[in-house]
C-alpha cells in the first residue's frame, strides 16, 4: 500500500517555476482497491490514500479497539469454558467478542464506502473535477 501512496501526489516545482507544479488526480478505483486489500488488515488505508489522514487515524484507532474487544471476548469464552459454573462468563465473552467483530467489519466497510467521497474532495481541493465513475 505504501508504494501507491506517493504516486498521486503533487510534485514540487523547480525554484522560480511555480507553473510547473504537476498534479495527477487520485483514482477512485485505486483508492477502493487499497481500502479493500490491504485495507482488510490495516483499516483506513483508503482514506489515507485520499489524503484524509485525520479520518484514517480515527478508523485505525477504532479498529484497534475492536481487536481489543475481540481479544477480551475470546479470553472470556475460554475462561468460561474452563469451569462449568461460569456459563455467564462464556456468554459475556461471546457478547464482547461479537461486538468487537462487528466493530472490526464496520470500520473496514466504512473505509470502503466513504473512500470515493474523500478522493473526490481531495481532487476538488486540488482544482480537479470530481470523479463521477463510481456513482
Amino acid at each position: 500500500a505504501t508504494a501507491f501512496l506517493p504516486c498521486s501526489c503533487r510534485t514540487a516545482p523547480r525554484p522560480g517555476h511555480p507553473e510547473e507544479a504537476d498534479f495527477s488526480p487520485k483514482s477512485v478505483i485505486l483508492g477502493e482497491l487499497i481500502a479493500i486489500f490491504p485495507g482488510i488488515i490495516w483499516h483506513g488505508l483508503g482514506h489515507r490514500y485520499a489524503g484524509d489522514v485525520a479520518k484514517a487515524e480515527e478508523i485505525e484507532q477504532m479498529e484497534a479497539l475492536s481487536l481489543l474487544a475481540a481479544g477480551v471476548g475470546t479470553g472470556l469464552i475460554f475462561a468460561g469454558r474452563s469451569d462449568d459454573n461460569l456459563v455467564g462468563l462464556e456468554v459475556s465473552g461471546y457478547t464482547v467478542g461479537g461486538l468487537g467483530a462487528l466493530g472490526f467489519v464496520g470500520t473496514w466497510l466504512y473505509d470502503i464506502i466513504y473512500t470515493p467521497g474523500a478522493i473526490d474532495r481531495y481532487n476538488r481541493n486540488q482544482g480537479q473535477p470530481p470523479d463521477d465513475d463510481h456513482r
